[in-house]
C-alpha cells in the first residue's frame, strides 16, 4: 500500500490547445500510456458521499492493476491511497462485486455496509514525463461515447502545480481554466 498527498493541477482543453502542447513537447517521438480506469461506487453513491472515490486503474501493456481510493483535502489536494491487485481480484471485483482484501477494503467497510458496483470506465491515451520538478500529463480521455483532452500537472504543492501550468500556458497562449470536474465525473455524468 502507498499513501500520498496529490497536488494536482486538472484542465480540460480543447483539440486545438491539445495539438498546441503535444508539438511543444514533441510528443510524436514518445509511446503512450495506454490505460483504463474503472470506477466504482455503492448504487446509492455512498463512497462518493463520503468523500471517498474509488477506481481500479489497468496499465495495458504492462497488465498491473491498481486499486486506489482518493479522499478530497481542505486544501484541494487528494489524500490518495494504491494497492496493487492481482486479475483475479480485480475479476471478482467487477464480477462479484469484491473487493480486494487489504487496507483501503478495512476504510471502506469502516462506513459502508452496501454493495460496491462498477459503474463505468474510461479509457485514456497518456504521454506522461518529467516537467520544472513535477509530472506532466497529456491525456486524450474515451468514455461512453464520449472524448475529451486534459493536462494534468503533479507538483509539490497545489501552488507549485498551478504555477507550472499558467507559465506553460502562458507560453503558449493558452487560456488557463481549472478543472474541478475530475475523469470520474465526467464518465459518471455521461451515463445518467
Amino acid at each position: 500500500m502507498v499513501k500520498a498527498f496529490e497536488n494536482e493541477c486538472k484542465v480540460l482543453l480543447n483539440s486545438e490547445d491539445y495539438s498546441k502542447i503535444y508539438k511543444f513537447f514533441d510528443l510524436e517521438k514518445s509511446k503512450p500510456i495506454q490505460q483504463v480506469n474503472y470506477y466504482f461506487d455503492t448504487l446509492t453513491s455512498n463512497l462518493v458521499n463520503n468523500k471517498y472515490n474509488l477506481r481500479v486503474r489497468h496499465i495495458i501493456g504492462e497488465d498491473t492493476y491498481t486499486l486506489t481510493v482518493k479522499i478530497p483535502q481542505e486544501n484541494g489536494s487528494n489524500l490518495e491511497i494504491n494497492e496493487e491487485i492481482t486479475f483475479e481480484e480485480f475479476n471478482d471485483f467487477i464480477n462479484y462485486h469484491k473487493v480486494p482484501n487489504g487496507y483501503i477494503n478495512d476504510k471502506l467497510k469502516s462506513f459502508n455496509k452496501e454493495e460496491i458496483v462498477l459503474l463505468t470506465s474510461l479509457c485514456t491515451t497518456r504521454y506522461e514525463f518529467e516537467y520544472n520538478l513535477g509530472a506532466l500529463a497529456l491525456d486524450y480521455n474515451e468514455y461512453n461515447d464520449k472524448y475529451d483532452y486534459e493536462l494534468e500537472f503533479e507538483g509539490k504543492s497545489m501552488e507549485h502545480a498551478i504555477r507550472v501550468v499558467n507559465e506553460l500556458f502562458n507560453l503558449l497562449n493558452i487560456e488557463y481554466t481549472f478543472s474541478t470536474i475530475s475523469k470520474r465525473k465526467r464518465a459518471i455524468d455521461s451515463i445518467k
